[in-house]
């Protein structure tokens, strides 16, 4: 079972379908991993199965660092041809990092300022991909601000490792008001799931 990518700090499952081939009674007697890391491990408990019947196990990856991890998992049974089969693992653990730049700004509301726009690079830096869930910008009384994604970008998008987009903050003055928002950035970044640029503006 090749797990492929996983991010740190989640689990993925697979099945893993054992078929009695034969006429008599299989029993699976042993399932066991054989990991020394203890990354992958199996939920199920040893079966029995009668001529041409099927079953489901679960084998389940938790990677533990952020790098390229195998196994293997044994399963022992009274068949003759095979009692002992072995299944390779392997996934790689991976670590999603998002980096927003920058993390304020501020807009001119002088007596001839108009609406003005500035832009956010969000970068895929990590090991993994991000998934990019939402967009908010909160605490803005006057509804001065608004935020645009490319129009290529759906939300919840995946931003692969080096990849980046730009998003797009407008503000629209009202002159004589001071304001200050933010704009919070969701993600799957394993070290801040809920990223913030400060939004400033003041009024003359």
């Amino acid at each position: 079972i090749a797990f492929g990518n996983v991010n740190l700090l989640s689990i993925q499952t697979e099945p893993l379908k054992v078929i009695n081939e034969g006429s008599g009674w299989l029993e699976i007697e042993g399932i066991e991993v054989l990991d020394d890391e203890g990354a992958f491990w199996a939920s199920s408990d040893p079966y029995s199965l009668i001529g041409d019947e099927e079953w489901t196990l679960s084998v389940s990856f938790a990677p533990i660092a952020e790098a390229l991890q195998d196994a293997i998992l044994r399963i022992t049974s009274n068949a003759v041809d095979s009692p002992v089969v072995d299944v390779p693992l392997d996934g790689a653990g991976v670590r999603p990092v998002l980096d927003v730049l920058p993390t304020a700004l501020h807009f001119d509301t002088s007596e001839d300022a108009s609406t003005e726009s500035q832009t956010v690079v969000l970068e895929s830096t990590g090991s993994g991909p991000v998934l990019l869930t939402e967009l908010d910008i909160i605490e803005d009384d006057t509804g001065a601000y608004s935020v645009e994604i490319p129009a290529a970008v759906s939300l919840p998008y995946v931003l692969d490792p080096g990849l980046s987009i730009e998003v797009t903050v407008t503000h629209e003055p009202v002159i004589g008001e001071s304001y200050q928002a933010y704009l919070h950035i969701y993600s799957n970044d394993l070290n801040d799931e809920d990223q913030t640029v400060t939004l400033s503006a003041s009024g003359t």
